[in-house]
């Protein structure tokens, strides 16, 4: 098994046990043209997992981020966009979550702000150690952005 990346042609149940990093996964297609991100990561009590369907000749890649997702109760996540510019996802659950970030593509540098967009912008900051903690209310489906302040 990949230490950040698993490559699959085969569909199934993917992660990483005993890690609580969600996932980024796309499909490419027989020609290796890149799909939007479809696939559904579950994060809950059990760990952290990502459901894969494929269609005859199509492959995933599936890739550990720095980012954990700590909540009471089951919570479907799927990670849009994870690079140099930020973070885009769509979560689906009841409850308060957390969502932590440490540098990795997306760079967390300490003490930095952030503008986390849900409904509105709210401006976040980074701790002294670089970890970037974000608190909020899951009351259904929920997209979520987060970006840097100032261009990287």
């Amino acid at each position: 098994m990949g230490r950040e990346r698993l490559i699959t042609l085969h569909s199934g149940i993917y992660g990483w046990p005993g890690s609580r990093d969600l996932h980024a996964a796309i499909r490419a297609d027989a020609r290796g043209v890149l799909g939007q991100p479809d696939f559904v990561t579950t994060v809950d009590a059990a760990g952290v997992r990502t459901e894969i369907n494929l269609r005859d000749n199509e492959t995933a890649v599936i890739r550990r981020i720095p980012v954990t997702l700590q909540a009471s109760g089951p919570v479907n996540v799927v990670v849009e966009q994870y690079d140099a510019n930020g973070l885009r996802l769509t979560a689906n659950g009841r409850g308060k979550v957390a969502l932590t970030l440490t540098s990795g593509d997306f760079a967390i540098k300490p003490n930095t702000g952030y503008m986390l967009t849900t409904d509105h912008p709210v401006p976040v900051k980074s701790d002294a150690q670089g970890k970037l903690v974000v608190t909020l209310p899951l009351t259904g489906l929920t997209r979520l952005i987060l970006t840097p302040t100032t261009p990287q």
